[in-house]
């Protein structure tokens, strides 16, 4: 009994799911009756599979295929509304977005000479490496060349070329209460020695730098930063990212030594038309764009009807009154479709054709941003005790002891009410956050944007639309048209 790996699995390597995963035994019993190789996959410690093969007639190897059988163990980690900026990556059990895999091998056979004998069983000849698995899948024409490491952060200066496990352009645009995530695979213990630096850069041009320090997770391989200006308000309670914020830069560091590339994001304000759409790309990272024009809403009815025999007994005589239903609805599905689109860059043009490519795509269900009037109670801009309120077209959804955070406008020189407060009272379009003139001191009529400072969820979503095109600059603006409907029924009243 002899089991040799011909070909085996590179120790510490991440394989991207759902490209070719690999590996080649041969046997010097393979010529026996009923000869089977055996593979037992082991995944984070637990066997989850046993496939047989019988050997190849030319060579009387054993060539084991493995993808297909891990894809059904992996999936990438929804989001969270972490008030964390390191968060896990991965869960410990599967599905998870990264595995950690390796193989067993032995092989059955008939030792009669008339293969009319007991099947033989011998397990656990030998041993694959251990490797890894992620989430991901690269094009035909870029996997031969493949190179791990270059998706991988270390412990020294920034070598890699793709850490965080996206496509996306580099430099993209954000709101104050938009989230975003950014993924990362590291062989790295993360604890207080990492620490993701925040440089920010004013209306002004004045440049500041701040970090995070990481609390101590347990060891994944896997994790994930929270790095949207709604994720780093929510960090900092306060209104980190704010007016006064033209840009930010996000990096991460291992003992101060930056280690990862530099993702880029630009402050924009609140359009009046947005539709956030969030999905898993095609490095299994969580991607996000927002369509800035309208989204137009519609149903698409299923509906079952029969006819009814007009009339009934009254008083004897079969009859029918005004108002009876003849044609009568007994089934309604109803299912709510969209249609949404917006210009955007080259880059993101050609990156995102992966929302119609993923598997899971979904909207957001989250506090939406207004704009609110800030002013004096007392109409004096100077007395002591006079309170500071505001005014607020839609309070749907607030009410006292709610927390909101603000954002004033931008004005060279004031920042002072930038904050997270907590609501006292509403009456009408009047909120009291329990502000006075003399603690913050604004300027007349200071206009500003709001939001619940709550959590959000998931909508999940499936596209409509069965072919995409890949767009190309000709010296207009490029638009991107989407049309998706929601996973999931509408409720109706039963007939």
């Amino acid at each position: 009994m002899a089991i040799t790996i011909i070909s085996n699995l590179t120790s510490g390597k991440f394989y991207p799911s759902a490209n070719p995963i690999n590996t080649t035994v041969s046997s010097n019993n393979s010529g026996k009756c009923n000869f089977r190789y055996i593979c037992d996959l082991y995944v984070n410690g637990t066997k989850v599979f046993t496939d047989k093969i019988f050997p190849d007639p030319s060579t009387g190897y054993g060539f084991f295929l493995l993808s297909r059988v891990l894809q059904d163990y992996i999936d990438t980690e929804p989001i969270t509304n972490t008030s964390a900026a390191f968060n896990l990556g991965t869960s410990v059990t599967t599905p998870a977005a990264l595995l950690t895999v390796y193989l067993r091998f032995g092989e059955e056979y008939d030792i009669t000479t008339n293969c009319d004998g007991a099947i033989l069983q011998y397990t656990n000849l030998n041993t694959s490496n251990t490797f890894y698995v992620y989430e991901g899948a690269f094009d035909y024409e870029d996997f031969p060349t493949y190179t791990y490491t270059d998706y991988l952060v270390g412990t020294s200066s920034v070598t890699a070329s793709a850490e965080f496990l996206t496509n996306s352009p580099r430099e993209v645009d954000v709101t104050y209460n938009d989230a975003y995530y950014l993924d990362f695979l590291t062989l790295q213990p993360v604890n207080s020695t990492w620490k993701m630096f925040i440089e920010t850069t004013s209306q002004g041009g004045t440049t500041s730098t701040t970090s995070i320090l990481s609390n101590t997770l347990s060891t994944r391989k896997r994790y994930r930063l929270a790095v949207g200006p709604y994720n780093l308000n929510k960090i900092n309670s306060t209104a980190f990212i704010n007016a006064n914020i033209k840009s930010y830069k996000i990096w991460i560091a291992y003992n101060n030594v930056k280690n990862s590339e530099v993702f880029t994001f630009n402050v924009k304000d609140p359009k009046t038309f947005t539709t956030r759409l969030g999905f898993v790309g095609l490095l299994g990272g969580l991607e996000n764009f927002t369509f800035y024009h309208r989204n137009l809403k519609a149903f698409t009815i299923d509906r079952k009807t029969y006819e009814k025999t007009l009339g009934q007994n009254n008083s004897g005589a079969w009859s029918y009154t005004v108002g009876d239903r003849g044609t009568t609805t007994y089934k309604i599905n109803a299912t709510e479709v969209h249609k949404v689109n917006s210009y955007c860059t080259k880059e993101s043009s050609e990156w995102l054709s992966e929302m119609w490519l993923s598997p899971d795509v979904w909207t957001y269900k989250r506090p939406e941003i207004q704009q609110v009037r800030i002013y004096d109670e007392a109409n004096s801009y100077g007395a002591t005790n006079s309170r500071i309120l505001l005014w607020v077209n839609d309070v749907t959804g607030l009410s006292a002891n709610d927390y909101i955070v603000t954002i004033p406008e931008y004005i060279a020189g004031y920042n002072s009410f930038t904050g997270r407060f907590q609501i006292q009272s509403i009456t009408g379009n009047i909120v009291d956050i329990g502000a006075t003139y003399n603690s913050y001191l604004p300027p007349y009529q200071l206009c500003a944007y709001i939001y619940k400072d709550t959590t959000f969820s998931k909508l999940p979503i499936t596209i409509s639309d069965n072919s995409v095109e890949v767009k190309q600059k000709l010296g207009r603006p490029i638009e991107y048209a989407l049309n998706y409907q929601m996973s999931y029924s509408k409720n109706t009243i039963r007939g």
